[in-house]
């Protein structure tokens, strides 16, 4: 997949999460593991829903069947994957760690 983002791009975030709902192929603002970290990724799956095989977490046992999305979650992937610390790599994000959707580029 293309990248949609790139250096320098600006973008317009929308704080206000609850006047916009996050949907899959929406693009989020998470707040990162470190001080002053933000991570621009696109949402792929909802709370509750199933992640095919090639994009669950790569610390998924295989065993327990497909990665189900916990309630207050969401799953992401970066748009180029090939590279991306997503989802696949840090687990579903928790709602509360998305600071804001990405409303215009």
């Amino acid at each position: 997949m293309e990248k949609t983002l790139h250096n320098g791009d600006h973008i317009l975030v929308c704080k206000a999460l609850w006047l916009v709902s996050i949907n899959k192929g929406d693009i989020v603002v998470i707040k990162g593991e470190k001080r002053g970290e933000y991570l621009v990724k696109r949402v792929y799956a909802l709370e509750g829903d199933l992640v095919d095989y090639s994009h669950q977490p790569r610390s998924w046992d295989f065993t327990e069947g497909q990665f189900v999305v916990p309630a207050g979650h969401v799953y992401v992937l970066g748009d180029n994957e090939e590279v991306s610390e997503d989802s696949r790599t840090f687990g579903a994000v928790p709602n509360s760690q998305i600071l804001g959707k990405v409303i215009e580029r």
